[in-house]
């Protein structure tokens, strides 16, 4: 017998985890916005974050395309080749393109494809966690599931991790794994 829907979750572990916490109202929405937060920059990990901070002209080095939108913008989407397969490398381009249209460049841009890449690879998960979740759960699991996610994707701060990453290389913005509690007093917090 398994413990949960989440266990047959066809999504990566992080994401099984982030559902489990969901699930569960033991764990607080504080705990499930640890789970997402980490589930996002493990994920953020596929982006080609390192060729938009080059292409964008983030940092010391200077675009080597200057004003040149239709230049950028051509050198985006064959930035594309470094991320096949990969939705949140694919919405940060997207996001890149919009900000480069909007007339951003540089650190702003970078950010703004990189919170852009979060917040739809977030509602993305969302939605396939909510869908695995009225499949295999039911109607009342599913609505349990849409609520905690809302809260989580509230409390989530999607700009700061972006922010993050857009300044420094991908292996010093990555965080440490998530907590374990394993001991008997380290479970979830108990409601009073």
């Amino acid at each position: 017998m398994s413990d949960g829907p989440h266990r047959s979750l066809p999504l990566k572990r992080r994401w099984k985890t982030v559902a489990e916490r969901s699930s569960k109202d033991a764990w607080s929405v504080e705990d499930v916005v640890e789970a997402t937060c980490h589930a996002l920059e493990r994920d953020l990990g596929e982006a080609p974050v390192q060729s938009l901070q080059r292409i964008l002209g983030v940092g010391p080095e200077v675009s080597l395309f200057g004003g040149d939108h239709e230049a950028v913008l051509n050198e985006l989407d064959h930035a594309r080749i470094e991320c096949r397969g990969s939705a949140i490398g694919n919405a940060a381009i997207d996001g890149a393109i919009q900000a480069v249209l909007e007339g951003l460049a540089g650190g702003e841009a970078c950010k703004y494809a990189l919170e852009h890449a979060l917040e739809r690879t977030f509602k993305s998960h969302s939605r396939s966690i909510e869908e695995h979740y009225q499949r295999k759960a039911g109607d009342r699991s599913a609505r349990h599931m849409r609520d905690r996610l809302a809260a989580v994707g509230s409390r989530c701060d999607f700009s700061s991790i972006a922010l993050r990453h857009s300044q420094s290389s991908s292996k010093e913005a990555r965080t440490s794994g998530l907590s374990r509690r394993a001991g008997l007093d380290d479970g979830p917090a108990m409601p009073l």
